[in-house]
């Protein structure tokens, strides 16, 4: 993904080749010592392609999952009164599913207090949900966003 990338075909590397791999572990080894032992570069590549195009299909179903969510959170900022800034806390979940109230204040630069209303804001619509239990340091996960980022064929 990284000569992907340096050949100017993806704009950053979006593929998790990895995960394929481990899903496929012994037959990668197996790939990796053909081709060192006796030059079977033909099944490496059709293994490595067909991984490609698996993980490529993975990241669009992801990508549109991901943007049917996002569509779905714009009527939480449209009837926010302060629209920009619900939009600029919806961005931050998209980037951190998990997350502390002092990670949000921190990342927007605005009151504890205001974070931590916007955080209540996105419990009270299903957005966030308290995972810890406790009255204090308490660690939320948009638990939709969370799932969409984390399941894989």
């Amino acid at each position: 993904m990284l000569l992907f990338h340096e050949w100017n075909i993806l704009s950053q590397p979006l593929l998790n080749l990895s995960a394929y791999f481990e899903r496929h572990r012994q037959e990668y080894y197996d790939h990796l010592l053909a081709v060192s032992q006796r030059g079977k570069w033909e099944e490496w590549l059709r293994f490595f392609l067909r991984g490609i195009s698996l993980q490529a299909q993975d990241s669009v179903f992801r990508m549109t999952s991901l943007q049917g969510i996002r569509t779905k959170y714009e009527a939480l900022v449209q009837a926010d009164r302060n629209s920009a800034r619900m939009a600029g806390v919806i961005d931050f979940i998209f980037s951190r599913p998990i997350l502390t109230i002092k990670q949000l204040e921190t990342a927007l630069d605005m009151p504890y207090m205001a974070a931590k209303r916007y955080v209540q804001k996105l419990v009270d619509a299903n957005v966030l949900q308290e995972t810890t239990g406790f009255a204090r340091n308490r660690v939320f996960r948009a638990n939709e966003i969370f799932e969409a980022l984390r399941n894989s064929e």
